[in-house]
């Protein structure tokens, strides 16, 4: 039983170190790309680049910024969401769900956000 205990916490703590330590990615090649408006270049280098579990607030919302681009509002909005996760301030993620609320005919929700993104 001992054992089994001390294994256990062995996995747990080697999960938290490499969690700890995962670098946290916001990529120039993924940047210019967004930048220069070539979204579905920018989605493919990201997902073929960018590990989901690195990324930050920044890169979840040019990866929400890309797909609003590709037409994918709803997956946009899920990126949004996940970078104002990350990051409550981020500006351009707020401002990004209140462009796909609006989209989504949604006011309620756009005012709510873009009240967010002007403070």
């Amino acid at each position: 039983m001992k054992e089994r205990l001390w294994k256990s916490s062995l996995q747990a703590l080697s999960i938290v170190v490499g969690i700890a330590v995962m670098p946290v990615f916001s990529d120039d090649k993924f940047d210019k790309l967004v930048d220069s408006k070539n979204y579905s270049e920018a989605l493919s280098y990201a997902d073929a680049n960018i590990p989901a579990a690195g990324r930050d607030a920044k890169t979840w919302a040019r990866l929400g910024r890309a797909n609003e681009g590709q037409g994918l509002v709803e997956k946009a909005l899920a990126c949004y969401m996940f970078a104002t996760r990350l990051d409550p301030k981020n500006f351009e993620a707020t401002l990004g769900m209140a462009r796909v609320y609006n989209k989504l005919n949604q006011p309620e929700n756009a005012a709510v956000s873009a009240k967010k993104a002007a403070n």
